[in-house]
């Protein structure tokens, strides 16, 4: 007897993780998205190679979207994990070719049919992630250690341009922008000063992040 084709395919991008469904639906889960949704709607070309046909980003909490946070959404590493080699056989499952000869249209509704999908299995999906989750002690803080650069030039801007306006909380006013906590935010700009994207804290012509 066969076995079944998986309803939801889980793909770790380092501490985030990626899930596609059948119908090439798939959403990106991180940490420091906040409220975000991020859902992506894939294809696959003649050449096997997969690629984002669309993109969604919206505020799960009904407000505007942050668009500090999309010009920093990892696309490229998306895209590269998604063209993985150990995961192709998986995803050729998955992951149809619209557009093709005979072709295919994106489904209406693909956003929300992907996230009931995903309801349904999340449970022992996390489940198995607690079976395989490294020990505290060697695990590498995200914040830290698996942002690009372009991403903690981006803050440094941020900050630095709220600092110019004049204003007494900067780490505060991101936090809003961006939809994260205040904390996630300091520790963004504590790597910043280290990567030497912002002046150290404290130095005159700098703010401190609190």
């Amino acid at each position: 007897m066969e076995s079944e084709r998986p309803q939801i395919l889980e793909l770790p991008l380092g501490p985030a993780r990626l899930y596609v469904s059948a119908g090439g639906a798939a959403s990106y889960r991180a940490d420091d998205l906040g409220e975000h949704r991020v859902h992506l709607l894939l294809t696959r070309q003649d050449n096997g190679r997969i690629e984002a046909l669309e993109v969604s980003v919206r505020n799960g909490e009904g407000r505007g979207v942050s668009m500090p946070l999309v010009r920093v959404l990892p696309l490229s590493r998306i895209e590269a994990g998604l063209n993985d080699p150990s995961v192709a056989e998986e995803l050729s499952e998955l992951v149809p070719q619209y557009g093709a000869l005979g072709g295919l249209l994106p489904r209406a509704g693909w956003i929300e049919e992907h996230d009931l999908a995903l309801a349904s299995v999340e449970r022992p999906l996390r489940q198995k992630r607690r079976r395989r989750r490294r020990p505290p002690s060697t695990t590498v803080p995200y914040e830290t250690a698996k942002k690009p650069d372009v991403f903690y030039r981006e803050i440094a801007q941020l900050f630095s341009e709220a600092t110019a306006r004049g204003v007494r909380g900067p780490a505060s006013e991101i936090a809003q922008e961006t939809g994260v906590p205040v904390t996630t935010v300091h520790r963004w700009v504590k790597e910043a000063r280290r990567r030497g994207f912002l002046s150290p804290a404290g130095k005159r012509g700098k703010a401190a992040a609190e």
